[in-house]
């Protein structure tokens, strides 16, 4: 990688729709990347709170499609540091207090809608997670790192007392220039996962349509697990959404399924719609008995992101198939 022009900072700066932005720009720019958003002007226009007395956010969005907010610091040096400012991650614990804490009173106007929603879709319990970014475009160092360790426990403090049945998910990140280069890189690299993965089969069907190649088949949800565990969310690359956790809860689908499959492994199968999966190459030999032999060239599950991470953060090894 050329450090000096990396590829996602060409992308970036040829995204004239976010120059009015300024540097809250770059944390649109990472959130299209992180999540797929495509109109990042409209997107903008209602969450980017940057100016005087933003109380160290530049940005606010709540996505309810997605059950998500994210608020974001957002810094662009204007030439090459070792690290950004670990006192712009600090002033996140800041932001995030004025947005769910502070008395409405004393929220500033800039800010007033922005934590006005998030307050309301928290006590709806619209949103599961909140990602707290801190976006620059500096190498990433420990000590931001440490600092926004701390503003994710000050948040999981805050929404602990503020909302007492709230089972919120906090993650705070920091989105540095190698970060942004991966989220770049693999937007553009559809399957991450490039492992050969062979197992056995009792009956494959399949089939032809137009330029693409099918196979409708079971396999084993241990083979699951153990590929979720190597790999994560990179199993899901070609995806547009990630595993989304798992909370106790009738409402909670991944909590239900990961239920059955704990009491009742042997309905799993019927339960559940399958997986499709996105391959490079797949190799059925019919010949090699027992069973029949499957060797998957590369992998990206681009349906079922649910039901393997459900599979995949299971404690015991599940005995059924997928």
């Amino acid at each position: 990688m050329d450090v000096s022009n990396p590829s996602w900072m060409t992308a970036f700066h040829e995204r004239e729709d976010l120059a009015p932005f300024r540097s809250a720009g770059l944390a649109l720019f990472a959130m299209a990347l992180k999540f797929g958003y495509d109109d990042l002007e409209t997107i903008g226009a209602d969450a980017v709170v940057d100016g005087p007395d933003d109380k160290g956010c530049d940005v606010v969005y709540i996505d309810p499609e997605q059950k998500i907010a994210i608020v974001a610091q957002s810094y662009i040096a204007s030439t090459l540091r070792q690290a950004a400012s670990d006192n712009k991650a600090a002033s996140l614990r800041q932001a995030m207090s004025y947005l769910i804490e502070v008395d409405a009173e004393s929220v500033p106007e800039r800010l007033t809608a922005s934590a006005s929603s998030l307050r309301q879709a928290l006590a709806d319990g619209d949103v599961d997670r909140i990602y707290v970014w801190f976006v620059h475009n500096c190498p990433g160092s420990e000590n931001v790192r440490r600092e926004l360790h701390a503003v994710e426990q000050t948040v999981h403090s805050i929404v602990a007392n503020r909302f007492k049945n709230s089972t919120l998910s906090v993650i705070a990140e920091e989105i540095s220039a190698a970060t942004l280069e991966k989220l770049y890189t693999d937007t553009n690299t559809p399957i991450l996962v490039n492992d050969v993965v062979e197992f056995k089969a009792d009956s494959v069907l399949d089939f032809s349509s137009s330029d693409w190649s099918c196979y409708v088949l079971p396999l084993p949800a241990t083979l699951l697990r153990d590929l979720y565990e190597r790999h994560k969310t990179d199993l899901f690359s070609a995806n547009v959404r990630d595993f989304l956790g798992m909370k106790a809860g009738d409402s909670n689908i991944n909590y239900q399924m990961q239920k059955s499959l704990r009491e009742r492994p042997q309905n799993f199968f019927v339960y559940n719609n399958g997986l499709t999966i996105l391959t490079h190459r797949i190799e059925v030999n019919r010949e090699a008995p027992p069973g029949i032999s499957v060797a998957v060239h590369g992998m990206s599950i681009v349906n079922g992101a649910q039901t393997t991470g459900t599979i995949g953060t299971s404690q015991e090894a599940p005995a059924t198939l997928m």
